[in-house]
């Protein structure tokens, strides 16, 4: 980190990166957006190296480039293919002579997904899916759906701990890029959250009749809604905070974790071609233990708070994965590596 005097004022340097964001998996792109700069200084030219690692083989660049001059203060987008601790660096130019920032530490870590052996019978047994439904107005969400601890604002621009049910993010904050829903359908709703604040749950669901021995799945389809006019002005300076969740699947008063899974840093998304319109899906798998048929699921804000951390989350499902149907379950083994289980009602 570097400091240019510039007359009374001190000037730093600073880069924003993740800590740690999943590698992608299948067509679920995940990546990481980062930027440097000078506070109080304008940029010409910057030049991002990344460590270790090969272009191609253990990352991909989706936006901007590495190794080469940009002119300006551009951000990178970093796709990560294998999993390993990189650290990348910025050197810039600036009117009062080069500045370096960085290194900032990235932890790339697989976050696989659930792998249904069978189809998802959600529709039939226990579990829900979770769309927010549809709405031109903003709402607040229904006790029916489930709960949140985070405030409604029905009425204006969302306030750091507030959050609303719409079917764009147009109006709620200058600061956001204007997108719809995962789905992308005619007014379809979603949960939109100014998280800035405190980590509180983001949603919350009380699941019964679940299948004691049986594999269900909890996941989610999440966005960073930050615009990139906004990460690339470096308004935050040097404390960008990513979104991230928590998944957590408690016992039945709430009392105890049976898992949990971290979606960890979710950075903003400025590639052309965007995987799924710049939403990526999150997931992982669960078993019942004897005796619990009937579970809490929870959706809880990662981030402490600070300048970003602004979230769309759709399409919440719990989901039970029904097996391969055979004449025998003889040697069969489930995705966690245990014995089989048919649930009563389940289609063959």
């Amino acid at each position: 980190m570097a400091f240019v005097s510039t007359g009374t004022v001190l000037a730093q340097s600073y880069i924003n990166a993740p800590k740690i964001v999943c590698t992608t998996v299948k067509d679920n792109e995940r990546y990481a957006t980062v930027n440097a700069g000078v506070t109080g200084e304008t940029v010409t030219d910057i030049q991002y190296t990344i460590t270790p690692g090969i272009e191609g083989v253990d990352y991909r660049v989706l936006y901007g480039s590495i190794n080469s001059v940009l002119a300006g203060n551009p951000s990178i987008v970093i796709e990560f293919l294998r999993d390993g601790n990189y650290s990348v660096s910025a050197t810039m130019n600036t009117p009062s002579g080069p500045q370096t920032a960085g290194p900032a530490f990235v932890r790339a870590s697989a976050c696989p997904m659930s792998d249904c052996k069978g189809v998802n019978t959600s529709k039939t047994l226990a579990g829900f899916e979770e769309d927010f439904g549809v709405t031109a107005v903003p709402l607040e969400l229904s006790p029916t759906r489930g709960t949140t601890e985070f405030t409604a604002n029905t009425s204006g621009p969302l306030n750091p701990n507030e959050y609303c049910i719409q079917s764009t993010t147009s109006g709620l904050n200058p600061d956001w890029v204007v997108t719809g829903d995962h789905t992308r359908n005619t007014d379809g709703a979603m949960m939109i959250i100014n998280a800035d604040a405190a980590p509180n749950i983001f949603y919350r669901r009380e699941v019964t009749g679940l299948c004691k021995g049986a594999i269900y799945k909890f996941g989610a389809w999440l966005k960073n809604i930050d615009s990139q006019a906004y990460f690339d002005n470096n308004g935050c300076g040097g404390n960008y905070s990513n979104p991230g969740v928590t998944f957590e699947i408690l016992d039945s008063v709430g009392a105890s974790v049976l898992a949990s899974f971290n979606s960890n840093d979710l950075s903003v998304p400025f590639q052309a071609t965007l995987s799924n319109n710049g939403w990526q899906q999150m997931e992982f798998s669960f078993k019942t233990s004897p005796g619990v048929n009937r579970v809490i699921v929870q959706i809880k804000n990662n981030a402490s708070g600070g300048c970003g951390n602004n979230i769309a989350i759709d399409d919440i499902y719990f989901a039970y994965c029904t097996p391969f149907i055979y004449s025998f379950f003889d040697g069969q083994t489930d995705q966690e590596g245990g014995a089989y289980t048919m649930c009563a009602g389940s289609p063959t």
